[in-house]
């Protein structure tokens, strides 16, 4: 399915703003989400075919859940969908309906508060009754006539006062019908298949819920002029028993008590195209493999690349302390390299990939300092916006389990020789036993102010007088060597 390359966010992160964030392994903030370039990675990995997926994609990259680091519940159903092509094209199939539907608000169904239907609600059913009965009885009595025709054109006037509302929200109701009537198939098919899957939703419970949406589904135009006279006739039919507007408000009724079941549901639909992303993002990138989880705080990655730049050099490393420091010159590939391993992090614990051909990391909590910038609207410098950042990540060494600190160019907002006092004194803070702190630098002398931490730089070499990157992650420190042959490539001796 292709894919807009405008993507709306404020819609997309729809379910995963209304949703409870108590009972997560970490929120991942707006911060970090910016920082790893996450929009893009977003556009770049989503394959999901409806809106619901996208959301619950969009849901599960912001939301690290509690547990192992791999979520099996997620590749168990993978590894059922790969052997089950039947049921997997089956599942295509019926996604695929469900795709022409511009659903990014279904799941305000049963996010948001559905209101209690008003008191008058019950005269709607004593007029509906009284119009069968007067109708039915004006066919024998001839006086029922006039009393027919009173309720009748009250009726009418009610069904079209209420038409505005209905009208406004009958899409969404169409919407779920459909949702619900796709998510009973694909429950009955798993079942036919004897394909058994982590999130099994309650159907029963909803078929009330299908039959009445299909009445409120808004009327398609389009049809022969025989459809469309059988269309009006039923219309009249509705107006004339206020069926319509009866079913409107016991179809509220019913979303606001069985508001859990319709969410168990969306969740079934959204989950399995979910995982038909995943499965189809494994094959479009053959390189991606399933991380492992570590006891202790270490990560070892080889052959580690971006998930946007599959055919760009890949590099390996082992982290074993707590602090890590990159140096190397500009445009070399630090703050690169540092986005890659956030997001291997990340992406291993939210959806099970690992951009690498090998990972192997312990579940930890990422924080980062990548992209800062001054905020002049509330009197904040940059080194006032990076400082704050750095009092944060201070505060997470007193938490439970594991960090990730990644810091790209720390302390860059003030001079030379403030940054040097200030950066030793707080990477050290920063390396405590619970975190692992990465930062990038431009400063070579910091390396001698950090006498625990691992070094890495990145360089390049001179060919034919012009100074040219590789990319590659060496171990050790950029040396004034280097710089030097950096700075002659750009005829500077």
């Amino acid at each position: 399915m292709n894919k807009s390359n405008n993507l709306d966010f404020d819609r997309i992160s729809k379910y995963y703003q209304q949703v409870s964030k108590s009972g997560f392994f970490q929120d991942i903030s707006s911060k970090l989400w910016n920082d790893l370039g996450m929009d893009e990675v977003f556009h770049g990995i989503d394959h999901t075919l409806t809106k619901y997926g996208e959301q619950y994609l969009y849901f599960s990259l912001r939301l690290v859940k509690q547990g192992q680091l791999v979520d099996e519940g997620l590749e168990t159903t993978i590894e059922r969908l790969e052997k089950k092509t039947g049921f997997k094209s089956f599942l295509i199939r019926k996604l695929e309906v469900l795709a022409k539907n511009d659903s990014y608000f279904l799941c305000n169904v049963f996010q948001k508060e559905t209101p209690k239907n008003p008191w008058y609600v019950i005269l709607f059913y004593i007029l509906s009754g009284f119009s069968f009965i007067s109708v039915f009885s004006a066919l024998f009595i001839q006086w029922m006539a006039f009393p027919a025709i009173l309720v009748v054109t009250c009726n009418f006037i009610i069904h079209y006062w209420s038409k505005l509302t209905v009208s406004l929200e009958s899409r969404t109701f169409g919407q779920l019908g459909e949702m619900l009537a796709i998510s009973q198939l694909l429950l009955k098919e798993s079942k036919k298949q004897d394909i058994f899957l982590t999130k099994q939703p309650e159907v029963e419970e909803v078929r009330p819920l299908v039959f009445k949406t299909s009445v409120l589904k808004p009327r398609i135009k389009g049809f022969s002029e025989l459809a469309e006279l059988a269309g009006y006739i039923l219309e009249l039919f509705k107006a004339a028993f206020l069926i319509e507007t009866i079913l409107y408000y016991s179809l509220l009724k019913d979303i606001r008590e069985k508001s859990d079941v319709i969410k168990e549901n969306f969740e079934y639909v959204a989950f399995l195209d979910f995982a038909l992303c995943i499965l189809h993002l494994g094959r479009s990138i053959p390189l991606i493999s399933l991380p492992r989880e570590n006891e202790s705080l270490q990560i070892n990655g080889k052959g580690l690349f971006h998930p946007l730049l599959s055919h760009s050099i890949r590099n390996s490393i082992l982290v074993d302390h707590n602090g890590v420091l990159i140096t190397g010159a500009n445009m070399s590939g630090k703050s690169t390299f540092l986005r890659i391993i956030g997001l291997n992090c990340l992406l291993s614990q939210t959806i099970n990939c690992a951009f690498a051909s090998e990972l192997s990391l312990p579940k930890l909590k990422i924080h980062s300092s990548i992209q800062t910038y001054d905020e002049l609207e509330n009197d904040k410098s940059y080194f006032y916006s990076e400082a704050e950042t750095m009092k944060e990540m201070l505060s997470v060494k007193n938490d439970q389990g594991f960090n990730l600190l990644l810091i790209d160019e720390i302390f860059k907002g003030t001079n030379s020789r403030e940054r040097l006092v200030i950066s030793s004194e707080v990477l050290q803070q920063l390396a405590q036993e619970n975190s692992i702190v990465i930062a990038t630098t431009h400063d070579l002398e910091l390396v001698h102010g950090l006498p625990d931490f691992m070094f890495f730089y990145f360089t390049g070499q001179d060919v034919a007088g012009k100074y040219q990157y590789d990319y590659e992650l060496r171990f050790g420190s950029f040396g004034k060597y280097q710089c030097s042959i950096c700075v002659a490539g750009y005829g500077v001796s």
